[in-house]
This record gives structure tokens, C-alpha cells and sequence, in this order.
């Protein structure tokens, strides 16, 4: 066809217009749906699926089949634009001049076929591509027979694209970006983001960086006696297990629980070696913390001994294999003419062991871990309870329990009771009594009981201080020194600062920063926008057909850089007509704004900018 062959007006002037707009929108079509769906990875879609909002939900449920193959996806998506694209100027151009079909086709393309297209598309991906899920299939199957021999070559060079599963680090700094702390709309609290990030560092740490040493381990030697020195010991260290060791402390064979020893007298001064001594478990070194916390869930104990491994690169697998070591319970039940012997069982096989003769381990013991121990690494904060004397039993950072300066000041919330008759609390033949001004000096339990309307303040300190509380006892009646447990620890819940509570949110599905353009301002902007494109549009086609029709008239010598300068500059103004388009339109929903819209662009550009220093945008 020659250029402007079909005059205007008539009907094959009309389909070839209509053929123009198909195509621009079969253009910005296609080039939205390949920023939208491309932009979907198979992650997403299936935590969406499985985690979102019902509406979403569906969408990503029709998009899922489609967007699997995504090579194909691909091409078909880029094949449909770039015919479309290149059939505009050829209907443009039996239309209109050759500068003319130049200008609108590029700033069609430009404005109608990318910029808004895939600027909708990449905000409303998901709902877009739901909607035309069934288009996007024809689109595939008509052009199959091209586009599937290219995606095939594409998967052989590049490879198919799988579920781009996050890392590691990239996981726990999306979990952190997701805290409310972060400041960009998350609703994840400081403990949850604590305690994801401390299970997914979990993995990483062993058995050496949370166990306790063996210099502050507190141990007893299978030879000792339950005399009420040792009683008030046990009491004071307020442990619920304690490593039992023969001849040196390296050497623990097991351990007892203290709950265990609530029918033993001091008077009877009842030997260890005739206790119920439970099996405790060897860990290397280098085991997994989460190899240790399923070790302890099987229920054998909570307490493991840690032992330095034999070489350095002694891998965990192998640790876990040599730590796996069945539970041994040991029950005094020595048979005849078996003197010193006492039968265990495990895994249902009762076995023997001599405690005449105890073997000496030659693995070096570095020191013990517990369940609790675990539990910290993985809250990431320390675990306070009543008889803890260390926040950091490395740095031996002590930490004090007193009453708080308010509750201090309206006198002392500890009082002495009267503990109950029982085996553990009787010395010298008697149950102990106690009164408010003549507390039991003899008894092993504690005799401090907080009032309900004390409030514990904690908070740490780097040395020790004693704190004198009244009416308490400097020590059991030939006991070891005791004083009651010092805490200052800063722990949720305690103090005069009520919790911190969390808010639903109903609208926790969205983000903060991804506020929704209500309806009548998306109007106005497309509005604004086809105006402000198409006033420099039109003036620069009609600037062509008169230089076109002087040309003709031969009135003057038309320069050939005159139709090319007229078609950049209205190519120019275009471009940025979507621009002025978009900030001209007011964005309050309530006013309409001037005509021109000069006042509003001023004020919508501060604004953007000002959100932009903001770290908002």
C-alpha cells in the first residue's frame, strides 16, 4: 500500500482505525501480561495459594497452570507483541503520512503499549492475569507452533526455571524485614522475629556454644553422703538434676534428680552410690544443637555431658552417630551373691554395672548441657527462673532478684510459712515450724514466699551484690553458706511496664506502603493522562499535514529536518504528557482540581519528592 491511499472517512478508513486500536491494545496487552506473569514466581503463587486471602487464592490458582512452563509463557507473550508492533505502521501508514504513521505509532507503543500497560500490570499482576487467564491459553495454543521450538531451545541452553527457594540468610532478613520493628509495615513482633531467626541459627551452632563449662558445673561424687551440709548444698544451688562423678569431676557416670531425694534425712546420711543414678548421655563437642534437642525430646534426659572430639574435623554426622547412646537407669537392687551390683535396663536388656569399679573414660569432658541450655539458643534470650545466679555463665555476669523501689518502699512483701510436715523438710526427728519473728534456720527448702503484689525488677549487673532481705538466715544449721538466689535481669512481664500487646490487623494481607488509589483519582489520572498525550499528539500530526500540503502546492521548499524536528519534539511533549498527566490530576478524592492543573502538579511533585527523602517510596 502507498503511503495515505485510503481517503478519510470511508469504511475501509474506519476498519484500518479500528485495526490501529486492536492492535495498540493486543501491543500494551501483551507487553503488561509479560511484566505481570513473569514477574509471579511459582513460590509465591503457591504461598498464596496455600496462605492467602480467598480471592487471591483463586487468582493464583488459575495462573499456576500457566505460568509453570514459563519458556513458552515467554515467547508466546513476546511473539504476539512484537507482531503487533510491527503491524501498527503498515495500517498507520495507508492512513496517514510517513511522518505522521511514525510519530502516533511510536507514541502509541510508547505510552499505550508499555509505560501504562505494564505499570498497571506490575501493581495488579495477579488479578489482571487471573482475569485474562483464558486469553493468555488461545494466545498459547495459536501461536504453539512457533512459540514452543523456541522455549524448547531455551530450556536446553538456559535450563528450566524452578522454585527460586530462599537462602538461609536471605530467609531470616526477610523475616527480620517483616518485624514491626523494621518500620516498613510488618506485623511481626520482636519476639517472633527472635525466635525464627534463632531457630533458623539453630543449625549452625553446637553443643560447645551453649553448653555450660565444667568449672561451673555443680557435681557430686558417687562416695558422698546426703548429710545436711550436703542437703542445704543442693538446696541452695536449686538445680533439678545433678552430675554424679567417681574419683575426679572429668569422670561423670551419671545423674541423679533431686525430686528423688524428697524422702531422704539429712539424719539418715544416705549414700549416693545407693540413689537411683540415671544414665546421662555423652555429646561431642561439635554436634548439632538440633541433634541435641531430639535427643533429649526421645525423653532418656534432659541433661548431656559435652566431650571434646577426638580430631578437628570430625564431622557432625559422625558425632551424632557416637552420641547416640541408649538410656541407662541404675535401681539399687543388688542380688545375692552379686555384692556391689546393680541391675539397669536398656532398650529392654538388663545390664550390670560394678560400682566398685568404674571406668575411666578417656574422653576429655568439656562440660554439660541441658534442655534448658538449648531452649535459650533458640529463644536468643536467657531463661530466668527462681535459683539462677548467672545471666552469662562465660562472663559470670550475675543477676540479682530484689522487689521493686515502689513495692520496697511500702514495706517488705517477704514472709515466712510454716512448710508442711514431710520427710525432707524434718530435722532432728521433728517437722519443721516456722514463725514470722523466729524463722526454721534447719530447713533445706526455701523458706521465702514472694506476696502476689511484689513485682520483681530486674536488670542486669556485672557483679555480684548481696541483697539483705529481712528476716532471712545466713545459712543453714551446718549447712553450706546460703542466701537466696540474686536476679536482676530485664525480662517481659516484670516490672511496673505492662506487656507489650499486639493489634490485629485487619488488613495484615496488604502493605502499608501499597495503599490503594481509590477510584475516582485512577480516573482522573487516565483522563489527565489522554489529554496531555494527545493535545501535543495533535498538534504535531497537524503540523505534518501542512507541511505535507505545502509540499504538494509547491508553496515552499519544506527542509527535510523540519518534518523530522517537528516529529521528535511532539514525540518529546507525548512522553512527558503521561508524566505531567499523572501529577496534574489531584489526588484527593474529593476536589476535582483546576482545569489546567498547574497547582496540583506543584503540590504532587513536593509531595513525591518528600516521600521519596522519607524512605516511603
Amino acid at each position: 500500500m502507498a503511503a495515505n491511499d485510503v481517503p478519510c472517512c470511508e469504511s475501509m478508513f474506519w476498519v484500518y482505525l479500528v485495526v490501529c486500536v486492536v492492535l495498540v491494545s493486543f501491543a500494551g496487552l501483551m507487553s503488561g501480561l509479560t511484566l505481570g506473569l513473569m514477574s509471579l514466581s511459582l513460590v509465591d503463587l503457591e504461598v498464596v495459594i496455600k496462605a492467602g486471602p480467598p480471592q487471591d487464592r483463586k487468582n493464583a490458582e488459575k495462573i499456576l497452570p500457566i505460568v509453570k512452563n514459563q519458556h513458552l509463557l515467554l515467547c508466546t507473550l513476546l511473539i504476539g507483541n512484537a507482531l503487533a508492533m510491527e503491524a501498527l505502521p503498515i495500517f498507520l501508514d495507508s492512513l496517514l503520512s510517513e511522518w505522521c504513521a511514525i510519530l502516533i505509532s511510536v507514541t502509541l507503543i510508547l505510552a499505550f503499549g508499555e509505560i501504562i500497560p505494564q505499570a498497571v500490570c506490575s501493581r495488579y499482576g495477579l488479578s489482571v492475569g487471573a482475569k485474562l487467564s483464558v486469553l493468555v491459553r488461545l494466545i498459547v495454543i495459536v501461536l504453539f507452533p512457533v512459540a514452543y521450538p523456541i522455549s524448547k531451545l531455551l530450556d536446553l541452553l538456559l535450563g528450566k526455571r524452578h522454585s527460586a527457594l530462599l537462602r538461609r540468610a536471605e530467609l531470616k532478613t526477610l523475616v527480620d524485614m517483616h518485624g514491626n520493628e523494621a518500620g516498613k509495615g510488618g506485623e511481626l513482633t520482636h519476639d517472633e522475629t527472635t525466635i525464627i531467626s534463632g531457630a533458623l541459627d539453630m543449625t549452625q551452632k553446637t553443643a560447645k556454644d551453649a553448653m555450660t563449662p565444667l568449672s561451673r558445673v555443680f557435681s557430686l561424687d558417687i562416695n558422698s553422703k546426703l548429710d545436711e551440709k550436703t542437703m542445704g548444698l543442693i538446696i541452695s544451688k536449686g538445680h533439678s538434676r545433678i552430675p554424679i562423678y567417681s574419683g575426679n569431676p572429668e569422670n561423670i557416670i551419671g545423674l541423679i534428680l533431686v525430686k528423688n531425694l524428697i524422702k531422704c534425712s539429712p539424719e539418715d546420711e544416705t549414700p549416693i552410690r545407693d540413689l537411683t543414678i540415671r544414665r546421662i548421655p555423652r555429646v561431642h563437642e561439635c554436634l548439632p544443637l538440633y541433634d541435641i534437642l531430639n535427643l533429649f525430646r526421645e525423653g532418656h534426659s534432659h541433661m548431656a555431658v559435652v566431650v571434646k572430639s577426638n580430631s578437628i574435623n570430625e564431622t557432625a554426622e559422625i558425632a551424632k552417630i557416637k552420641s547416640s547412646i541408649p538410656d541407662r537407669k541404675i535401681h539399687s537392687n543388688p542380688r545375692k551373691g552379686a555384692k556391689g551390683i546393680r541391675s539397669c535396663k536398656t532398650s529392654g536388656l538388663t545390664l550390670f554395672l560394678y560400682l566398685d569399679s568404674f571406668p575411666i573414660l578417656d574422653e576429655e569432658v568439656l562440660g554439660i548441657i541441658t534442655l534448658e541450655d538449648v531452649m535459650e539458643e533458640l529463644l536468643q534470650e536467657e531463661i530466668f527462673d527462681e535459683t539462677d545466679e548467672y545471666v552469662d555463665v562465660h562472663k559470670k555476669i550475675t543477676i540479682n532478684m530484689q522487689a521493686s523501689p515502689r513495692a520496697a518502699a511500702t514495706g517488705s512483701h517477704l514472709h515466712w510459712r510454716s512448710p508442711m510436715a514431710s520427710p525432707i523438710c524434718s530435722c532432728h526427728g521433728s517437722p519443721l515450724c516456722s514463725k514470722p519473728s523466729s524463722p526454721a534456720l534447719h530447713s533445706p527448702i526455701s523458706p521465702y514466699v514472694r506476696s502476689p503484689l511484689s513485682k520483681p525488677s530486674l536488670s542486669l549487673c556485672a557483679s555480684p551484690r548481696k541483697v539483705t532481705l529481712p528476716n532471712s538466715p545466713s545459712r543453714f544449721s551446718g549447712a553450706a553458706p546460703y542466701s537466696p538466689s540474686q536476679h536482676q535481669a530485664s525480662a517481659k512481664g516484670f516490672g511496673s511496664t505492662p506487656p507489650a500487646t499486639v493489634k490485629d490487623n485487619k488488613n495484615s494481607n496488604k502493605n502499608d506502603d501499597d495503599d490503594e488509589i481509590p477510584q475516582q483519582v485512577f480516573g482522573r489520572m487516565i483522563r489527565r493522562i489522554l489529554f496531555s498525550v494527545g493535545v501535543p499528539l495533535a498538534t504535531g500530526v497537524a503540523l505534518l499535514h501542512i507541511f505535507g500540503v505545502i509540499k504538494e502546492q509547491k508553496l515552499w521548499e519544506i527542509p527535510v529536518w523540519l518534518p523530522f524536528l517537528t516529529t521528535l519534539i511532539t514525540f518529546g511533549a507525548s512522553t512527558l504528557g503521561i508524566a505531567y498527566g499523572t501529577l496534574s490530576a489531584s489526588w484527593d478524592p474529593d476536589k476535582t482540581g483546576s482545569f489546567l492543573g498547574l497547582e496540583e502538579a506543584q503540590r504532587n511533585w513536593v509531595e513525591m519528592w518528600k516521600q521519596e527523602n522519607d524512605g516511603q517510596w
